[in-house]
């Protein structure tokens, strides 16, 4: 993505594209994935706190309207709404519930579900969205030791990226799904991110913000629950 190449982050170069027949010939970030380093003895604090100021360089512009596409007419980038919200909750009502119950859930039930999530949503204030990537975790973060700061982490799986609010990469990265983070861990990277975000911009209101990431905690669980249970 140009934006984040263009804050001094590490995203991969695009080589030579064929959009037609659905082609792109990418920069090669090697094979240091973050779950895999940590997984084989690598101190994991490190490379979150390099996730960490990643996340916060990349929130320190608000989000484009639109993203450049090389050799292609610009993309508009679209908002992570509460209707969007609503529809992945529903994912845990439509293929959790029946897997686990054996049945599905009654029509009074899921009513109070949407009832309850749209109360819950209708609170989250995204009046200043930022580029979220959606999956920002171990497993699509890349060491590139040979690079400095920011740019030694590499980003990838971003082609789902949403304008929203910045507490939702924070959450996927500190609540992986794929991993255990432990609660120490998961508190000092969102301190760590709140005291940059703070000095980046005095605007910053740190007590919205941790009602959104656990808001939001909430929300990407449910419907993290409801989309293995989709795949299964």
């Amino acid at each position: 993505l140009p934006i984040v190449r263009g804050q001094g982050l590490s995203a991969p170069e695009i080589l030579a594209h064929d959009y037609d027949a659905g082609f792109l010939l990418i920069e090669d970030m090697g094979d240091g994935r973050f779950a895999d380093l940590i997984s084989t003895g690598t101190a994991e604090r490190p490379l979150y706190e390099t996730a960490i100021d990643a996340l916060a360089r990349l929130h320190d512009v608000a989000a484009p309207k639109t993203l450049a596409v090389p050799g292609a007419a610009d993309v508009h980038l679209l908002g992570y709404d509460p209707v969007a919200m609503e529809a992945e909750v529903l994912l845990l009502a439509d293929w959790f519930y029946p897997a686990a119950s054996g049945g599905p859930l009654a029509d009074d039930a899921r009513a109070a579900f949407v009832a309850a999530w749209r109360a819950a949503l209708a609170q989250l204030n995204v009046a200043a969205p930022v580029m979220i990537l959606r999956d920002y975790h171990a497993e699509n973060l890349m060491w590139l030791d040979e690079r400095a700061g920011v740019a030694r982490a590499g980003l990838l799986d971003f082609q789902d990226a949403l304008a929203g609010s910045p507490a939702y990469d924070l959450i996927s990265l500190t609540e992986d799904a794929r991993r255990e983070v432990s609660v120490d861990l998961a508190q000092a990277m969102t301190e760590r991110y709140v005291a940059l975000r703070r000095s980046a911009d005095a605007r910053f209101d740190e007590d919205a913000f941790r009602f959104a990431a656990a808001l939001l905690a909430a929300q990407r669980n449910t419907k993290i629950v409801g989309i293995f249970s989709r795949l299964w």
